[in-house]
């Protein structure tokens, strides 16, 4: 495919008009629109620009590549969107602060939490280390902030909202469930959430009272 079919296709799957691309890049909606019609060539300033706002290499938007994968880069992350967004407002922290901490200006902070852009690998890197969380969490693949604590300690996670991930927890509680004499096989799935999260509440005040 062509630069200019590839900026349309790019541009179409993420939900947008050319009037908010340019608007995002700062570019005149004209310029841009003579992009998608092959009737100008941007600048290599301009093209990796181009590349970075929807998250594809340069060479695949020159179309040297065979396809961009729709499960990767022509799909939006809005549950990395959302996390960004939680973890800033959790500090407290403006888009112009969390931008400066990472190297990158509020307008990119901006695009990352509306899903209109993601950070490369290396500010996701940097994100998940200053916010102490792992990756999986950082992109929505998990609720647990962080899988291991001091590579030793495994740390509880948030919440539980199926009954396969409550079971998995309840099951791991040998000494509690034991002791308590629970059967988890005459609870019904809200029973099962239900549990899973009052257990997971008094867990962690306990290991907030005791902890030192």
């Amino acid at each position: 495919m062509s630069l200019s079919e590839n900026l349309k296709k790019l541009r179409s799957c993420k939900g947008l008009t050319q009037e908010e691309v340019s608007k995002d890049l700062n570019m005149n909606r004209a310029t841009y629109a003579h992009y998608e019609t092959g009737r100008r060539e941007p600048d290599v300033g301009t093209l990796k620009l181009l590349a970075n706002y929807f998250n594809v290499t340069t060479d695949e938007l020159l179309g040297e590549y065979s396809s961009i994968s729709k499960n990767n880069s022509l799909v939006t992350e809005s549950k990395l969107a959302n996390r960004i967004k939680e973890l800033r407002t959790e500090l407290d922290l403006t888009q112009e602060e969390f931008g400066k901490i990472f190297g990158i200006v509020k307008s990119t902070v901006s695009l990352y939490e509306s899903g209109k852009s993601t950070p490369d690998d290396e500010i996701k890197k940097a994100i998940a280390e200053y916010f102490n969380v792992s990756l999986d969490y950082l992109m929505g693949a998990s609720n647990v902030r962080n899988p291991y604590k001091d590579n030793k300690e495994q740390q509880l996670p948030d919440s539980f909202e199926t009954p396969e991930e409550a079971i998995k927890f309840l099951l791991e509680q040998n000494v509690i469930m034991g002791f308590g004499g629970f059967d988890v096989d005459k609870l019904d799935d809200d029973e099962k959430v239900e549990f899973a999260n009052s257990l997971l509440e008094h867990l962690k005040l306990l290991s907030l009272k005791y902890k030192k």
